[in-house]
């Protein structure tokens, strides 16, 4: 099936090739609908699917996520939700906007395409400077704007640190304006159905993750390398010129499920990982398998006494406690190989004192011919 594009207008110009205190709020745009553009298939799907990713898995929650679609979507309504943004946000909060949708550009400036604008009539469509300049005004400590349609190029900071290694609280506790873009020229809406390749590599991203603590421009790097590799558009990740970027990054912090819980207790692989697990999750899923593993764990221990001590003692003490443990066959020859050794003690030791026996009956008996011999010496000589 073939696929829609995102972009209207001319190709931007440039020189340039291409875990938190607060809440996370969301605020997605999502249009397939216009009045006087081509309908797009997937961009309201983009956003359920990365709304729904989000709520699922990153700690956002649907009290702060606010949503505007197709028709909804409209140039008032979307500069009032952004307007608003400003009262709902605090100094530690963090905000991500997405919007998905047609874009426009006239080689300086950018805007993006309301459900109601009029073609040839930019007053009708909301420019990227204006997006910019109320984001200005939030308060948040990290907003991220991710953008699946083309942007203002005289927006981003493309020279800025993009340092993907560095320290999280360093990143936590600098504030951060991220703009991350899904091209800057042909922008694929993807087929039918679907999601855009942009949003389809972001989700897969966010899905296979197990870090607890994803940044943003390590997001955006592996995501830029997928589209690059697959597709004729180039995304990109840049700070926001002029909009109070500290250094800081925006940082995806990874909903904690109870397996998550599990997996990180079975790799630290302690008897305190274990009992932390068991008072979380007194009902859980995988009490049985803490519980033999905090066995196998006192096993080892009683086992590694034993062999510390290395006595027959300490192997009948361990078999006593572990007859059936995972080093009772262990146990049980080192107790065997003890109680041979003391066999064979005791035998040489009788050996030893059978031949003392031995040589003291000869040497007896040694004597007593002697002494017989001399008697009958004696007897013979006075016979004579």
């Amino acid at each position: 099936m073939s696929e829609t594009t995102k972009r209207i207008g001319d190709l931007p110009t440039t020189n340039n090739p291409s875990v938190s205190k607060g809440k996370n709020h969301f605020f997605g745009i999502g249009i397939n609908r216009y009045d006087a553009f081509p309908e797009l298939f997937n961009a309201r799907k983009d956003i359920e699917d990365v709304a729904k990713m989000l709520a699922d898995n990153y700690y956002f929650v649907a009290a702060d996520m606010r949503t505007l679609f197709d028709a909804d979507a409209n140039r008032e309504n979307i500069i009032e939700e952004l307007s608003l943004l400003r009262s709902k946000m605090s100094a530690d909060d963090k905000l991500l906007i997405y919007y998905s949708g047609h874009g426009f550009t006239d080689g300086t400036l950018g805007f993006w395409i309301p459900a109601d604008a009029r073609k040839g009539r930019t007053s009708s469509y909301v420019g990227n400077e204006q997006v910019r300049e109320i984001l200005k005004t939030i308060p948040a400590k990290h907003i991220l704007l991710i953008s699946d349609s083309c942007f203002s190029a005289s927006l981003l900071v493309r020279d800025a640190s993009r340092d993907s290694g560095g320290a999280f609280a360093d990143w936590e506790r600098n504030p951060s304006r991220w703009v991350f873009i899904s091209g800057k020229g042909v922008v694929s809406d993807g087929k039918r159905g679907e999601n855009s390749p942009f949003a389809a590599s972001i989700l897969k991203n966010l899905q296979q993750n197990q870090a607890e603590a994803l940044n943003i421009v390590r997001l955006a790097d592996d995501v830029t390398k997928e589209i690059k590799y697959n597709f004729e558009q180039q995304a990109e990740v840049c700070p926001l010129f002029q909009a109070g970027h500290g250094g800081g990054q925006f940082i995806f912090k990874k909903r904690q499920t109870e397996r998550d819980d599990w997996q990180a207790a079975l790799r630290q692989n302690t008897e305190g990982a274990y009992l932390a697990y068991l008072r979380r999750y007194s009902d859980g899923q995988f009490v049985g398998d803490a519980e033999r593993q905090l066995e196998i764990l006192a096993d080892d221990k009683e086992w590694k006494a034993a062999t510390s001590r290395d006595s027959a003692f300490a192997y009948r003490q361990y078999l006593k406690k572990y007859r059936q443990g995972i080093h009772a066959a262990e146990a049980q020859a080192a107790l065997d190989a003890f109680e041979q050794e003391e066999t064979d003690r005791l035998a040489a030791e009788q050996a030893e004192i059978e031949r003392h026996r031995q040589a003291e009956i000869a040497r007896l008996q040694k004597e007593k011919q002697e002494r017989d011999a001399a008697e009958q010496a004696v007897i013979a000589r006075l016979q004579k």
